[in-house]
Parts: structure tokens; sequence; C-alpha cells
């Protein structure tokens, strides 16, 4: 299994609309995607930051999204809303509970 794990900074106030848009668009977009395990969206909201942890079934899985733009149009969906710009890494899982 693969992970992306992206981080950001958002702006003051956007945390509902945040919690919104992914609850009723970004994670039911994920889920329709083949390979795709989980999504978390984590937040701390004291510090304004946010981290996205979306886990899927294989390297090519992960990649498919942005190798046909699903990855940027999702991101296309929230950057009005952010407060910097997005830091992402993919991580391979080989550990969980």
């Amino acid at each position: 299994m693969f992970a992306r794990v992206s981080t950001f900074q958002y702006q003051r106030g956007a945390l509902d609309e945040l919690v919104k848009l992914f609850n009723e668009s970004i994670i039911p977009a994920n889920r329709a995607r083949s390979g795709h395990l989980r999504t978390y969206f984590l937040v701390d909201a004291a510090a304004e930051q946010a981290m996205v942890i979306s886990v899927w079934e294989s390297q090519e899985a992960l990649a498919a999204g942005d190798h046909d733009g699903f990855y940027q149009a999702q991101l296309g969906k929230v950057q009005h809303l952010l407060a910097s710009g997005v830091a992402r890494h993919i991580y391979e899982l080989k550990a969980q509970s």
C-alpha cells in the first residue's frame, strides 16, 4: 500500500468550508477511484494547518491520479481557501494496526 500525504496552511475562518468540501466532494471522489482505500483529513485548528492522507492499494493506483489530473482537480476545489502552497510526499505503508 502507498500513501500520499499533503500538508498546507489554510486561511483564517476557512475551516468549516474545508471540512464541508472534504466530506461532500473530495472524499466521495476519492472513494470512486480504483485502488483507493482510505482518506483522512487532519487539522490543527490552533495553527490553521491541515494534513490529508490518502491510502491506495498500489503505487500505480496512487500515481493514476497524478497522470490523469485527478489530484489537481481535487486541489482546485480548495485552492481558494489555502494560505500556503501544498507540500506533498509519497510513502510506502510498511505497518499498520
